[in-house]
């Protein structure tokens, strides 16, 4: 008879286990743009109706507590979104895991292990960061120069600054997707040097080079 594990005896495995699939599943369920659209507009659409109401009740008497309803609505539509999405990635876990695992297998030993872990990094610095640093700038611009609480100026600030940084970070996606580097299989998956004078072995480090074989080689 097969031992059983003892699922009881590492719980803190266990957590890191429940932890990485949380966020596998919720990185793979948010990295589509039409999500961020679908969770962006409502959000603008809710803060856009509170100034609406808020001037209503300005001019006709309208009840403040209506600006609730928007928002209560755009929180809502964006829980669904996302638990709709959430739990179709999460019926693929598995397939998604096991594609990724032999796609990241399949990169370093077709070369781009150094070089594509290199544009990784400046996607982050050229996308990423700006996005996040243009949403600061926003927030902290709105504060100083509106610092009532319900003061609608600083409502717009923060809306235009939204849609400024989801503008900047498309654009910024498409050109850096056009500085992605091609031919990574000439590449040297250890020091990302050009392997096609090289057939055989990497000068620069040594490693050996893993070329594939056609069917008719045999």
């Amino acid at each position: 008879m097969k031992k059983r594990r003892k699922s009881s005896g590492d719980p803190r495995r266990r957590r890191r286990y429940r932890f990485f699939r949380f966020t596998f599943i919720l990185r793979h369920a948010l990295k589509d743009e039409a999500t961020h659209w679908h969770i962006a507009a409502p959000i603008i659409l809710a803060l856009l109706s509170s100034i609406f109401i808020e001037k209503m009740h300005a001019m006709l008497g309208w009840p403040m507590e209506l600006w609730l309803v928007p928002i209560l609505a755009a929180v809502a539509y964006v829980a669904w979104i996302v638990r709709r999405r959430y739990r179709r990635v999460a019926r693929r876990f598995k397939q998604l895991r096991q594609r990724e695992r032999e796609w990241r297998h399949l990169s370093l030993r077709l070369g781009g292990g150094v070089t594509l872990a290199r544009f990784n990094r400046l996607t982050w610095l050229r996308v990423t960061l700006p996005f996040y640093a243009v949403l600061l700038i926003g927030i902290v611009v709105a504060v100083r120069l509106f610092p009532k609480r319900n003061d609608p100026g600083g409502v717009v600030t923060a809306i235009a600054t939204g849609l400024i940084a989801m503008g900047a970070f498309h654009l910024l996606t498409r050109w850096n997707e056009q500085q992605r580097p091609r031919d990574l299989h000439l590449l040297c998956p250890r020091c990302g040097y050009n392997l096609s004078g090289s057939p055989q072995r990497c000068p620069e480090c040594g490693l050996a080079r893993f070329v594939r074989r056609s069917p008719t080689d045999d």
